[in-house]
C-alpha cells in the first residue's frame, strides 16, 4: 500500500487529531484513488483532480492531496503548518513579494 508524506496536525504531532492529511505525488493520481476507494469507511466526498477524501468509520476525515513532486515540500508546508502560523507564514513572503501556495512560492512584481 502507499506510503506517502503526511501532513497536518498529525505531522505536527498534537495530542487531538481532528482529521489526517497525506500528501500524494501526481504519478500516483489513479493509485490514490484506487486506494481511498478501499479504506473502510462511512462516506466518500469524492475524489477530484488533486483531492480525494473520505470518512473512516471512526469518524475521523482522511484527505489525499496529489501535487507534482516538486513542490511537495511546499505542500507538506501548506498543509502542515497551523492557521496561524500560515497566516504568518503568509504575511511575511507578502512582504518579500512572493506568493506562497501548496504549489510553490511565486514571485510577482
Amino acid at each position: 500500500m502507499w506510503s506517502g508524506p503526511v501532513a497536518g496536525s498529525y505531522r505536527r504531532r498534537k495530542g487531538v487529531v481532528h482529521d489526517l492529511d497525506f500528501i500524494v505525488p501526481r504519478g500516483s493520481r489513479r493509485r490514490s484513488a484506487n486506494i481511498s476507494s478501499r479504506i473502510p469507511c462511512g462516506e466518500h466526498p469524492g475524489p477530484g483532480p488533486t483531492k480525494s477524501s473520505v470518512r473512516l468509520k471512526s469518524g475521523v476525515q482522511a484527505d489525499l492531496r496529489v501535487v507534482n513532486n516538486e513542490p511537495i515540500p511546499y505542500a507538506l508546508v501548506y498543509f502542515t503548518g497551523s492557521k496561524e502560523h500560515n497566516i504568518v507564514l503568509r504575511n511575511r513572503a507578502l512582504q518579500k513579494r512572493l506568493d506562497p501556495n501548496e504549489y510553490g512560492w511565486l514571485l510577482w512584481s
